[in-house]
């Protein structure tokens, strides 16, 4: 790209069918909107846990790391169905920097403006000698920035003078470690193929400075967050070429909140907040390929999610919720011809949600797609049509006792 990749958004943006809003410069709050649909209609995947739910539908950009060697795809309206529950607006899947390939280590650091540094460290390699020995691959990225500039105070104006400010408070810290460790074993000693065991953790903290507006500026008022994520993925191998999967994964999220008295007043935010989301999941599946020319691959998923406020103080907490969730889906590609692809895709997804103060509510969606596409010398032709859903947000539901109600 002519710019040099700095964050995640900056990676995404050029994409096409992509359009990433920003709420200030590199790191600050940013979302994802994927043929105009909106931010809330965007699953995010990451090595096939999922990071948006319930909870949160809507993620925040600048939370996700970015590690040399790491891969983003962004599906367009229709995702692979063993991905997990699609999206109406599409979904965007990051892959954890790969495990194979010779040692490698790479670095790279940068100083900007507003008193940006940045460094990213990735090291992937061997430990030990022979095809079946494990492979580790470490990840390290890191940013700050102060994003304070000088700016005209537009009250001052209103009384004939001219008076400069410093913008403070607009600041971002974070730190991300990622650690995949890949354990490749054989099921028999004259097994000719390999089974292999991954076990990916990911540990993210973060703090945002929110500067207010130049009315209204606030200097303590931050945001802070914190994630943490377990993955283990056994993939064995099966009759016939084909290959069983199956993964279990658990993540942790708790963002706060602080605010001086006298700021909050004038932000009309909280004094403080503390909110935790907690999330089970597992799946199962089988890949393989039927036929000459034909891949196929099922998969059988389930999770539950938790959101449980804290102590919130100057605001009414939102109440809780729970939600569990299965659904089947099945993906197949097909080439008929040396130039054309066909695709298709089906999920079956339930899922049973409950607030803390009522009762539970069941919902069943089915989903799909078929494409084509075909390749005309320098000329691609694809076309895609299907039935896309979406299981609602907690606040969409059950509202948050506050600007919203549920619905």
């Amino acid at each position: 790209t002519p710019r040099e990749v700095t964050d995640v958004a900056s990676l995404l943006a050029p994409l096409p069918g992509v359009h990433v809003r920003r709420f200030g410069g590199d790191d600050s709050l940013a979302t994802l909107s994927v043929r105009g649909s909106s931010s809330s209609q965007v699953a995010i995947v990451l090595g096939g846990v999922p990071l948006s739910g319930g909870s949160d539908p809507t993620l925040d950009l600048g939370s996700l790391p970015l590690w040399p060697g790491v891969q983003m795809r962004v599906y367009r309206s229709f995702a692979p169905a063993a991905l997990g529950p699609g999206s109406l607006g599409g979904t965007l899947e990051l892959r954890a920097p790969p495990v194979s390939g010779p040692p490698r280590t790479e670095v790279w650091s940068a100083v900007g403006s507003f008193g940006a540094l940045r460094l990213r460290v990735g090291d992937s390699r061997t430990l030990g000698d022979g095809p079946d020995a494990p492979r580790v691959t470490a990840a390290l990225s890191a940013n700050r920035t102060d994003g304070d500039f000088t700016y005209v105070d537009a009250l001052s104006l209103a009384s004939s003078t001219r008076a400069e400010r410093t913008r403070t408070n607009a600041g971002v810290a974070a730190a991300n470690g990622l650690v995949q460790w890949s354990l490749p074993f054989r099921l028999s000693p004259t097994a000719a193929r390999t089974a292999r065991l991954t076990v990916l953790t990911l540990l993210q903290a973060r703090r945002q400075g929110l500067a207010g507006t130049i009315k209204a500026p606030t200097t303590t008022e931050a945001l802070t967050s914190t994630r943490a994520l377990a993955s283990v993925e056994l993939a064995a191998p099966a009759s016939a070429g084909s290959t069983l999967f199956a993964r279990g994964w658990g993540r942790h999220n708790h963002l706060a909140l602080r605010s001086r008295p006298d700021e909050a007043q004038l932000s009309g935010t909280p004094l403080s907040t503390s909110d935790t989301i907690v999330a089970l999941g597992g799946s199962a599946g089988l890949r393989g390929r039927p036929t000459r020319g034909v891949s196929a691959e099922a998969r059988l998923d389930g999770a539950g999610e938790r959101f449980s406020p804290g102590t919130w103080v100057g605001a009414l907490a939102p109440g809780g919720a729970t939600r569990a969730s299965a659904g089947l889906g099945a993906d197949v590609e097909g080439r008929p011809a040396e130039r054309l692809t066909l695709t298709a895709s089906g999920r079956a997804d339930l899922w049973h949600d409950a607030a803390a103060e009522g009762a539970g509510e069941d919902a069943a969606r089915g989903t799909g797609h078929l494409g084509a596409q075909a390749e005309l010398g320098a000329l691609t032709l694809a076309a895609h049509g299907g039935h896309l859903a979406r299981a609602p947000g907690f606040v969409e539901r059950y509202g948050n006792r506050g600007a919203f109600l549920g619905s």
